[in-house]
């Protein structure tokens, strides 16, 4: 063997070697962990947000298929008149049926009796809920009619005063939360059941979304069936 061909002879095995060298060192930082911790952590799964909950509990929503629905859009807010300045109570410290009797969509009810289950006219326990998300809890008073409609209001205080910030009325209503938005379920005049969204938009709670469903009742907790076979949305 000739002095040229041992030079390359060598240097063949030299390469081979470095091959292996580098395939076994890929191995190892497959088979090791890495230490930056930048690019180690596994992704959190997504936060998935609860599900429907019923702000009257012995109302749980399941509407009537009767017809007779009347379902209105909310009102421009002003605020009430006659009533004194919020305190930092805020509403839980104002007097609830002052409050409605300032309303002139509600003061017709005012002196009805409370009631705690449904069946019978009345007002609804009141329910204070943060659905504009200052901290400072909306009320919600609800009142059921001989007729069998339920008319729904919310208040909230800006600069100590009192504003209707929405006004809607149905046939056996049902209302829910869904995070910050405000579910009502009520039963269309063609027999379908109508689900209205609300969100609050800075000012008042707005339409988000107005769906109907036909041939699929809610079940018994009053969350909407998953599929609806009209529906009518508009997003802000």
């Amino acid at each position: 063997m000739n002095l040229r061909f041992g030079l390359f002879l060598g240097a063949c095995l030299a390469a081979m070697v470095a091959c292996v060298a580098t395939a076994a060192s890929g191995v190892l930082s497959l088979s090791r962990p890495s230490t930056n911790t930048l690019g180690a952590r596994v992704p959190e799964p997504p936060f998935a947000p609860p599900g429907p909950e019923s702000v009257w509990t012995a109302w749980p929503g399941t509407p009537s298929a009767s017809p007779g629905a009347d379902t209105s859009a909310y009102r421009s807010p002003e605020a009430l008149k006659g009533l004194p300045a919020v305190g930092p109570e805020g509403l839980a410290g104002m007097d609830v049926r002052a409050i409605m009797r300032a309303d002139p969509e509600m003061e017709p009810h005012a002196d009805h009796p409370l009631i705690d289950s449904p069946g019978q006219p009345g007002i609804r326990s009141p329910q204070y809920m943060d659905l504009s998300g200052n901290s400072n809890p909306e009320l919600l008073v609800a009142v059921d009619t001989e007729g069998g409609h339920t008319l729904l209001a919310v208040y909230s205080v800006r600069d100590g005063k009192v504003y209707p910030v929405l006004t809607t009325t149905g046939r056996h209503v049902a209302v829910h939360t869904h995070g910050s938005d405000l579910l009502l379920h009520a039963a269309s005049d063609d027999g379908a059941e109508q689900v209205m969204r609300f969100r609050w938009d800075g000012v008042q709670l707005s339409t988000v979304s107005d769906i109907k469903k036909y041939g699929t009742p809610s079940d018994a907790t009053g969350t909407p069936a998953p599929t609806p076979t009209h529906s009518s949305e508009s997003r802000r």
